[in-house]
């Protein structure tokens, strides 16, 4: 039997390849990803060379388009994976090659080019906690983010902490964020302001392997705010100078995400990531624009808020 494994995996391999699509990318060339439904989420391997964007149009097209990048740090080219879920339940995987000038620089993806459909697989409902999902299809902001309504959470759980997040991770990671959202102000001077709107930093908590990043916006005026998306990104940024190097940063989901904020209000939301550091030449941006509308907000938060987090 033991020499009958590696015959098989000769066999197989050919095809374990071929489930992967090849795409070249270039840091002088765009190469555009257009996907048969919309776009539920990316995952990137290399999120430090390598960049995803989601098409700015908001439109059918729009939601279907991914568009790759590459920023080279050193001399060392590296290659990474790509992977692509969509909203009918499909997912795609990809191998991306950097190269001095792309062959192909639009890819069409069909269903057959897709690895498997999760949707017709098993999919098991998740009996750990009850919760809302609150989508904005208007903005065109990280849309495999899952947002939540704040009032939505209601934990089924046992009260060990270690088993929730072991069996429900992200359903432990809501359940923080309803804590931290009742919490104080820790941070100040750490906001942007554009006419009578406000973003600010309220505090940074962490929690095992995740970072919560708590903000208040704030409406001073008597007009509604209408949020288009949020966006968030690493940046070259040394002594408050920022540069136009950026690097997307996608969050795990947002709690309470923002979508209109009455005149003389204030609407409190949390952004979740994955633990990360960066160092002095670094920061992360917060940027959070209005719908038809010129109050643009870009929150700046340097390394030593983000390398010393408040423990939960």
């Amino acid at each position: 039997m033991k020499k009958l494994i590696p015959l098989i995996v000769l066999i197989l391999f050919p095809f374990i390849l071929l489930s992967q699509n090849k795409i070249q990318i270039s840091e002088d060339y765009t190469t555009i990803l257009v996907f048969p439904s919309e776009i539920e989420e990316s995952i990137l391997g290399n999120e430090q060379e390598y960049l995803v964007k989601p098409s700015n149009n908001s439109s059918s097209i729009g939601k279907r388009t991914l568009r790759l990048g590459y920023i080279k740090l050193d001399q060392v080219e590296k290659n990474t994976n790509l992977t692509v879920f969509t909203k009918d339940g499909y997912s795609y995987e990809f191998s991306l090659f950097y190269t001095k000038k792309p062959t192909v620089l639009n890819h069409y993806m069909q269903v057959d080019n897709s690895a498997q459909n999760l949707i017709k697989s098993n999919n098991p409902s998740s009996k750990d906690i009850d919760f809302i999902t609150a989508e904005n299809p208007s903005s065109y902001y990280s849309e495999g983010v899952q947002t939540i309504e704040a009032k939505s959470i209601s934990s089924k759980d046992p009260a060990n902490p270690n088993q929730l997040y072991d069996s429900n991770k992200m359903g432990y990671i809501k359940q923080n964020c309803a804590k931290v959202n009742d919490l104080p102000k820790l941070i100040f001077r750490t906001f942007e302001q554009s006419s009578n709107i406000k973003l600010t930093l309220k505090q940074i908590s962490y929690d095992r392997d995740e970072l919560y990043f708590h903000f208040s916006l704030e409406n001073k005026g008597g007009q509604i705010f209408d949020v288009d998306f949020i966006n968030s990104k690493l940046a070259r940024g040394y002594k408050g100078v920022s540069t136009d190097q950026s690097i997307p940063l996608t969050p795990l989901f947002i709690f309470n995400k923002p979508e209109r904020v009455p005149g003389n209000s204030e609407h409190n939301f949390i952004i979740v990531f994955e633990k990360f550091t960066i160092n002095d030449k670094k920061e992360l941006q917060i940027d959070l624009a209005e719908k038809e509308g010129e109050r643009d907000l870009l929150l700046q938060i340097n390394n030593k808020l983000i390398n010393n987090p408040v423990k939960l």
